[in-house]
């Protein structure tokens, strides 16, 4: 399978401003008004406060043929939205002292990763602001995508192969020329590569980690890393922008963007990161909280926390793009307002930004 991850995504959400009436009728009106006049099979979406979930719908349906609805219990992939989730972890094994955000990431493997030529060491803060250096060489990330019934590599294989001396992959082209910590180059595989270092420093791997400490006390059920883990029933075809019905596949490395969810789950999830962007979060002790959404890296009129973005509009939080998914999750703090977006298709033309503007605006101003 011939796919790498789009990570322009992030950079494409909000370039248009939220203006507009959203006409008098109620929101699922309004909405499935949209759904039909838009090139989306299927989306699901909600809109939630710190202190309950307002809204939570799924229109369309989880297949060409209109066979089956698609509903807040359908699961897809999320893509990088999944990153945020790496943030959590590494904070929670903050907590446990396990490790820290100012520790050289050569620490916690069993080999060394240096720059080519700078002397300073990649740190974890580096990987969670995407400031390390590391590049995603598309011609093995490729080889991440795995189609379902083929054998799918281990991630530390990959990352070994992908890093080492030893390595089949290794290059000095997998750095950029500048020293870490300078400058923001969005990196899919320096993320995983954090994900199994919260393995490496835990002693837990991170599928189990994720479980224990964020999945199962926040009842996100219908929340897993892999296909396989999820009945047909319940899971989304994923769809081009022709509407093609694209092969399941799962990622090797799964952290950066493989999650499955559902819009009930991932409600619970937004809810709980506002709570703990207030203070009152119950994963995380509110120091943990405080660290995970403060900027590490400013880039431009942009700042980067640990995974989760502030735009220049106010909005904290990620988007995902992956071959025939796509999703978004923000909450604006000043008014206490989340929104998610879900969709088993891409955001790849501008009749599909156009259907995802209305869909966002329309999340806003109900």
């Amino acid at each position: 399978m011939k796919f790498w991850r789009n990570s322009s995504l992030p950079f494409l959400l909000l370039l248009f401003p939220c203006s507009g009436l959203v006409a008098q009728r109620s929101l699922s009106e309004k909405l499935d008004s949209i759904q039909k006049e838009s090139p989306f099979i299927g989306f699901a979406v909600a809109r939630v406060t710190s202190e309950e979930i307002l809204f939570l719908e799924g229109f369309g349906h989880m297949d060409n043929e209109g066979r089956q609805s698609y509903s807040t219990k359908t699961i897809q992939p999320i893509g990088s939205i999944s990153k945020t989730f790496i943030g959590l972890a590494l904070m929670k094994a903050v907590e446990m002292g396990r490790l820290s955000l100012d520790d050289p990431i050569d620490r916690f493997l069993p080999y060394d990763i240096k720059h080519p030529k700078h002397d300073e060491p990649i740190l974890i803060r580096h990987l969670v602001t995407h400031t390390s250096t590391i590049r995603d060489r598309l011609k093995y990330l490729t080889k991440a995508y795995v189609d379902e019934g083929e054998a799918l590599m281990p991630l530390e294989e990959f990352l070994f192969n992908y890093f080492s001396p030893e390595g089949k992959w290794h290059s000095r082209r997998t750095f950029t020329s500048e020293k870490p910590g300078e400058v923001y180059k969005y990196s899919n595989v320096a993320s995983a590569l954090l994900a199994y270092i919260i393995d490496q420093a835990t002693s837990i791997p991170f599928t189990a980690f994720c479980a224990d400490y964020v999945f199962n006390p926040l009842g996100m059920d219908s929340t897993v890393w892999f296909y396989d883990m999820v009945s047909p029933d319940v899971h989304s075809d994923l769809h081009k922008n022709s509407g093609k019905t694209i092969t399941p596949y799962s990622l090797v490395t799964y952290p950066d963007g493989g999650l499955r969810t559902n819009v009930e789950d991932l409600s619970k999830y937004l809810r709980e990161m506002m709570r703990g962007y207030y203070g009152k979060g119950t994963l995380l002790t509110k120091e943990s909280y405080k660290i995970l959404f403060s900027p590490l890296f400013e880039y431009g009129d942009k700042k980067v926390a640990v995974f989760w973005n502030y735009r220049q509009s106010g909005l904290i939080g990620h988007t995902g793009g992956d071959p025939g998914l796509a999703a978004v999750l923000y909450f604006d703090p000043e008014k206490d307002l989340g929104r998610i977006f879900m969709v088993n298709g891409e955001l790849e033309n501008k009749k599909r930004m156009k259907s995802f503007r209305n869909i966002w605006v329309a999340l806003e101003r109900s």
